[in-house]
C-alpha cells in the first residue's frame, strides 16, 4: 500500500504532513482566495486542533530576538455535509500561553502570561487561502510583547468560544522557549 493511500484513510495525518512540510504557503489571489474569503462562518465548532512547526518560535512582526510563535495550522472542526472538517468559526478564538513553574510545595502550576483573542473579523487575515484535506483553517501569529518567557517551560492552549457560550478547547501543548 502506498503512503499516499494510507494518509487518505486518516485525513488529519495528511493535514499534519502538509502543516509540518510548509504546505500551508499559498499563492495570493485567484479563485481559491475568493472562495475562502466568501466562506460562511460556522457556529457549531466541536473540536479545536492546532498544529505547530518543529520550532514555532521566532521573530513575529520583526525584531532581533525571539518574541513570539506561529500556529502553523489551526483547524476549528465542525460537522458538515462532507463529515467533520475544518471551517471558519463564528465565535472567538482564544490562544493562551502559560508558564509552568514550581509552586513552592514541590508541585508545578500554570500561570497565564499572555492571551490573544481573535473574533471573526480579526481572524480573517489569518485564514487559509484554500481548502485542504482537513478543510479550512488559520495560521495564527502570536507576538508576546514583554512577557518574560525566554528559556522557560510553557504550555499553549487554544480554545474556541462559540456564540452559544460553549467553550471547546485543544489539549495544552508543552514547549521550552529558546533563550534567544
Amino acid at each position: 500500500m502506498s503512503g499516499r493511500r494510507r494518509a487518505a484513510g486518516r485525513p488529519w495525518l495528511a493535514v499534519l504532513a502538509l502543516a509540518a512540510g510548509g504546505g500551508c504557503a499559498m499563492p495570493p489571489g485567484g479563485a481559491a482566495t475568493q472562495r475562502a474569503a466568501d466562506a460562511t462562518l460556522n457556529p457549531n465548532i466541536i473540536k479545536v486542533i492546532p498544529f505547530y512547526g518543529q520550532n514555532p518560535f521566532g521573530t513575529v512582526g520583526g525584531g532581533g530576538k525571539t518574541n513570539g510563535f506561529v500556529i502553523q495550522a489551526l483547524y476549528l472542526v465542525a460537522p458538515t455535509e462532507k463529515g467533520e472538517e475544518g471551517v471558519f468559526g463564528d465565535g472567538i478564538i482564544h490562544v493562551s500561553m502559560f508558564v509552568i513553574e514550581p509552586d513552592g510545595e514541590g508541585r508545578t502550576q500554570r500561570r497565564l502570561v499572555r492571551e490573544w483573542l481573535f473574533d471573526p473579523e480579526q481572524a480573517r487575515p489569518y485564514r487559509t487561502k484554500k481548502r485542504y484535506v482537513g478543510g479550512y483553517g488559520y495560521q495564527l501569529h502570536c507576538p508576546w510583547g514583554d512577557a518574560d518567557v525566554l528559556g522557560k517551560r510553557i504550555e499553549i492552549e487554544v480554545s474556541f468560544e462559540r456564540r452559544d457560550g460553549q467553550v471547546v478547547r485543544s489539549r495544552p501543548r508543552p514547549f521550552v522557549v529558546p533563550r534567544s
